[in-house]
């Protein structure tokens, strides 16, 4: 008596305990490199996405301060004496490292959220090029472990001859006028109250 399952002649179906063991660790090894190239690459473009923010956070504060300043006819690292800051267009580095923009008879606006680090902090400075003004501009940006820097110069159109006075984290100045104003340097401590 040939019992059924047992005779050798008669195909049989199925997996073997063996069979199935080593296609499961076959499974789980293809998965577990899967999911860790899957996981590497996002993290690949999450720092770069993050990268490129910072880079573009900074081109657009350098734009900003450039097209601002470019045809300024009076910017002074200081408030002139007596003067009402209200009239005056002001560009700052805030308490918080934000740098931010208030002009005259409208609201202080930041130019970026981003934070700028302890060596961006003193981002202005001005000298003489070629007989022109030429306004430095040195930003450098943080975010996360990240840290992006970018210097820019801008040239002064209406302001001439200027010396080269340190570096300041404030900027006022005003559109130009009819005549050409003289440029007024002075520096500022980290310490002195921004508007």
């Amino acid at each position: 008596m040939v019992r059924r399952g047992m005779n050798p002649t008669l195909p049989h179906h199925g997996f073997t305990l063996i069979e199935l063991i080593v296609s499961m660790a076959l499974v789980g090894v293809i998965a577990a490199v899967s999911f860790s190239i899957l996981f590497f690459g996002q993290t690949v473009f999450g720092q770069g996405q993050e990268i490129g923010d910072l880079q573009a956070d900074t081109q657009v504060c350098l734009e900003v301060v450039s097209s601002e300043i470019r045809n300024a006819g009076y910017l002074s690292f200081a408030l002139p004496t007596g003067a009402d800051a209200s009239q005056y267009n002001v560009i700052f580095v805030d308490a918080d490292q934000i740098l931010k923009i208030r002009k005259i008879g409208q609201p202080t606006v930041p130019l970026t959220d981003t934070v700028l680090t302890a060596s961006g902090s003193q981002p202005f400075s001005v000298t003489a090029s070629g007989g022109a003004s030429v306004l430095r501009t040195s930003l450098s940006l943080s975010s996360g472990s990240r840290v992006h820097s970018m210097v820019q110069d801008t040239r002064l159109n209406n302001i001439k001859g200027a010396v080269p006075a340190g570096t300041s984290p404030v900027l006022y100045y005003r559109a130009a006028s009819g005549t050409t104003w003289g440029l007024v340097l002075a520096t500022l401590s980290v310490d002195t109250p921004l508007p």
